[in-house]
């Protein structure tokens, strides 16, 4: 969420990018390289990269966008003192949930249950 900005000047320095990515594996590296061309030299442009390719990865993963003509949504909101990376897929039939797994196994959210619908 986007903070309220305290003056009407302010306003001015909160600048949004948003692309739509095709929902393909190699849309990844893309979204990489789209956050590191608007990030370039903000001391957060690496951890950004590499939450942009986390929630890039789980979209194609885990939802209808990583499906045939599927796509994913990329937004980054910055100011002076506020970095948002929002990422917007287009959903699934299943309902997400947290399992509770043996340290060993490298997916631990992986499966998901049907939606009570």
């Amino acid at each position: 969420m986007i903070p309220a900005p305290n003056t009407q000047d302010s306003r001015k320095e909160i600048h949004r990018w948003r692309r739509t990515f095709p929902g393909t594996r190699n849309q990844i590296r893309q979204a990489r390289h789209f956050t590191a061309s608007y990030l370039t030299g903000h001391h957060q442009a690496d951890t950004a990269q590499l939450i942009v390719s986390e929630l890039a990865t789980n979209a194609l993963r885990h939802t209808h966008s990583g499906q045939a003509g599927g796509h994913f949504n990329l937004t980054l909101y910055m100011s002076s003192q506020l970095l948002l990376l929002a990422i917007t897929d287009q959903g699934g039939p299943l309902t997400p949930h947290i399992q509770h797994t043996a340290t060993d196994q490298p997916n631990g959210r992986e499966a998901c249950t049907s939606s009570p619908n």
